[in-house]
């Protein structure tokens, strides 16, 4: 499991997650599907929820620097939402998930 969160300064905080390992790490300029490949759940001034189509696309992936993209697509009420993201490699959460 890969989570990035991503803080909007006086607008809100996002999280960009994926429960598969085949989806991360990410293929560069590659669209991935939400919510096949990608969640997007949201929490700004305005809504909150989570998106239930759209795309995630990362355009920098660097384990020494920054991981960069972008995503929009549509939430359970049919908003436009989308949105940037650039964050260290550091901040983002890598779990693997656990074998019964």
């Amino acid at each position: 499991m890969a989570s990035i969160y991503v803080y909007v300064p006086n607008n809100g905080m996002f999280r960009i997650y994926s429960e598969s390992a085949a989806s991360f790490p990410p293929t560069i300029n590659q669209e991935y599907t939400i919510p096949s490949h990608y969640k997007v759940l949201y929490g700004t001034q305005q809504l909150s929820g989570n998106l239930t189509s759209g795309t995630v696309k990362f355009t920098k992936y660097n384990q020494k620097g920054l991981v960069e993209g972008v995503f929009s697509g549509k939430d359970s009420l049919n908003n436009n939402v989308s949105g940037s993201f650039s964050v260290p490699y550091e901040s983002i959460l890598l779990r693997n998930k656990l074998k019964k």
